[in-house]
């Protein structure tokens, strides 16, 4: 197709991708790694307070041109990374996805903080509120294929 059949024709509607959304089971179990830049944007996300829990729904994202494999899962709060998936958690999520034909998805997630007496600091962790396997459902406002 020459510039200028291109120009005029517009350009191709480009599909959003299928977003899942987890069913978990409220615990919270599921360990998120994170590198200490990642820990650092957990603090900046906890607001500062000492102890306790802050929720927060995260996006699950495939990275298949990742460093860390082609079965790489970022957990993305917004445009930032805070964390991924442990690579045999990853591997199981990647097979949920492709065999309900979804892109991502979504889940709760919570910053745990605790003291570690051993640093002599607050240290921040990620969980998801998910189980293996996984339990995977079109949001309400998606339709679903049938």
């Amino acid at each position: 197709m020459s510039v200028l059949a291109r120009l005029f024709t517009g350009r191709p509607k480009i599909e959003p991708a299928r977003c899942a959304v987890f069913l978990g089971d409220g615990q919270f179990q599921m360990y998120v790694a994170s590198t200490p830049q990642q820990r650092s944007e957990l603090e900046r996300l906890y607001e500062g307070q000492a102890e306790g829990h802050r929720r927060f729904p995260v996006l699950l994202v495939p990275q298949p041109s990742s460093p860390r494999g082609r079965d790489a899962v970022a957990v993305r709060k917004g445009e930032t990374t805070i964390g991924y998936l442990h690579h045999t958690t990853a591997v199981e999520f990647m097979s949920a996805l492709r065999a309900n034909e979804f892109e991502r998805a979504a889940s709760a997630a919570t910053i745990i903080a605790r003291p570690d007496p051993q640093l002599g600091k607050t240290v921040f962790s990620l969980r998801l509120d998910a189980e293996v396997p996984f339990t995977l459902v079109a949001p309400p406002n998606e339709p679903t294929s049938d």
